[in-house]
């Protein structure tokens, strides 16, 4: 037999392991070393202190490792292109004519980002998912950052989003609605190329 795998060797730390790996590791001294090694590893990790995290943080976590994570059987996940980009093209959301930021879509999906300016440095951002024509439906919308930063907030029965005190940067807006995760990778919020 050739030397023990570490998959095999930690596997053994934490159970048994099969017979074969145990009679192996009795008579070779490099696969021995490097079991002990990894035995003192896990001793070590049985050391740690357990982390208190609170609720916010603890919540900011779900909510990311949802936008991030792996997604559950029968989901889909979708990454959408750039449309088209043109900061004058009216478009009457909620009764209000705003200037649109950005269009993104892939198959039936469209989505589109509208940005406003608040305050000095924090943006209003609001937007609408459609299906097909018609509008998506309740969900939830994340924005994420490569830093960490996150901000969620639920999409209405209309496919609406709003989400307000957006910081400028460039973001990951991840739109779960129904079974389907639709994801616009990059989505400019007051920097040069956006609004």
């Amino acid at each position: 037999m050739k030397h023990l795998t570490d998959d095999m060797l930690w596997t053994m730390v934490a159970g048994p392991g099969a017979a074969a790996w145990r009679a192996h590791l009795d008579t070779c001294p490099r696969c021995r070393e490097r079991f002990d090694e990894w035995r003192a590893v896990h001793a070590g990790l049985a050391d740690l202190e357990r982390e208190a995290l609170d609720e916010r943080e603890i919540h900011r976590l779900s909510v990311l490792f949802r936008a991030r994570g792996p997604q559950p059987a029968g989901h889909t996940e979708l990454w959408t292109r750039l449309l088209r980009s043109a900061p004058l093209v009216p478009m009457a959301v909620r009764g209000a004519a705003m200037p649109v930021l950005a269009e993104h879509g892939v198959g039936p999906y469209h989505v589109t980002v509208q940005v406003c300016e608040e305050t000095a440095g924090a943006h209003h951002l609001h937007g609408q998912v459609i299906e097909g024509g018609a509008p998506a439906g309740r969900g939830e919308v994340v924005l994420s950052t490569e830093d960490g930063r996150l901000l969620s907030g639920p999409i209405d029965e209309l496919g609406e989003f709003d989400l307000e005190g957006v910081g400028p940067g460039r973001y990951r807006a991840t739109l779960l609605v129904e079974k389907v995760r639709v994801v616009v990778e990059s989505l400019p919020v007051g920097t040069t190329d956006g609004t």
